[in-house]
Order: C-alpha cells, then structure tokens, then sequence
C-alpha cells in the first residue's frame, strides 16, 4: 500500500515528523508532497522556509521514502495516483483550503483516506508566536534598552529560560518514534 502525504509544513517540527512516521507506520512506502510557496500563502500566509527548504528538511526524514516538490495545497485523485499511492493520509485536525473546501472530503468519500492522530502539545503557531517575541525583543534592544517599561523586561526576563512546553510525556513521546523491533544479543544500545 502507498501513501501520500501532504508536505504543507511551513515551519518542519516534531509533530510534522510525528505524522510522516505515522502515515509510514500505515503504509509500506510513503510519499510526501511539498505544496508549492504561492499555494502555502494562499493557504497560510507568508512562508518562513521556502519550497527547496522545506523539501530538503523533509528529504532527511527517515519515514519518507519520496519527497516530491511542486505540488498542490489541496491534492486531487489524479494527483496521488500519478505517484502510485492508493491513499491520501491527514491528521484529525481540520485541513481546509483557501477555497474553505475540506481537503480530506473526496478522500473520504472514493474510500482513499488514512486518518492518524495529531501529535499534541506542538504547534507551528506556538513556534512561531515564540519566535516573533523574541524578534520584538531585540529590536527593543537595539532602539534602547532604557526604555524597555518594567512589564516588558520582566515578561522577557521569563523567556531566558526555556519556556513551559505542553508536550507529551517523554516516555509517550520516545515511543512514538521508536520502532519495534527488538535489539540481538550482540547489538550495542546507546542512550542520550
């Protein structure tokens, strides 16, 4: 059975490979599109990595078995089976597209969809929320850190260490990335 996958990750993060490997875990060979940069803004917004960047991440993921470039936000029928899949894999979150048509629906209804879990506690806006804050930061910085009000410095002052993630537990999160297969007698096991 062959899967495809949609690459509409603008930001690759845990959760993102979370549903590479799951979608693998269903298949015995995965393909993971890369929606083009016109369709991810049409669809998200302005893009933090690029097509060939988001790609070449994705390329370097041990689940994927193809990483194809160019492809639509919103894949067709015609689409999938021009790659050899059978299947259309998406989280059970929402996925709607620019149109506010329900990307997974023709999936659904031609009995080509494979539905896996979405990895809680990480988000692309979360990272990205994170990111824009610490941006504002330094430019406050670099304008004058003397005007910096008390509020603020102590908000950030929070920031300097990591801050409270809502992931999953560790032993959750290690288990849904390894594999199963038991070590041989002679195998050395390294744990960091």
């Amino acid at each position: 059975m062959r899967i495809y996958l949609d690459g509409g990750f603008d930001l690759p993060h845990s959760g993102h490979y979370n549903a590479i490997r799951q979608s693998r875990n269903m298949s015995d060979y995965l393909v993971v599109g890369v929606a083009t940069d016109y369709e991810m803004t049409k669809v998200k917004g302005p893009t933090i990595m690029n097509e060939n960047e988001r790609a070449e991440v994705l390329r370097h993921c041990k689940f994927a078995d193809r990483v194809i470039q160019g492809c639509p936000y919103t894949p067709s029928i015609a689409t999938i089976q021009s790659e050899g899949c059978n299947y259309y894999a998406h989280g059970d979150d929402p996925c709607i597209d620019s149109e506010g048509v329900d990307v997974c629906q023709v999936f659904r209804e031609n009995n080509m969809f494979k539905l896996f879990k979405r990895t809680e506690g990480v988000s692309t806006t979360d990272i990205t929320a994170r990111l824009l804050k610490l941006a504002d930061y330094n430019n406050q910085i670099q304008r004058n850190p003397e005007d910096l009000n008390f509020e603020y410095k102590a908000s950030i002052e929070k920031m300097e260490t990591p801050p409270m993630q809502k992931f999953l537990s560790t032993s959750r999160r290690v288990v849904q990335f390894a594999n199963k297969n038991m070590p041989n007698k002679d195998d050395v096991i390294v744990y960091i």
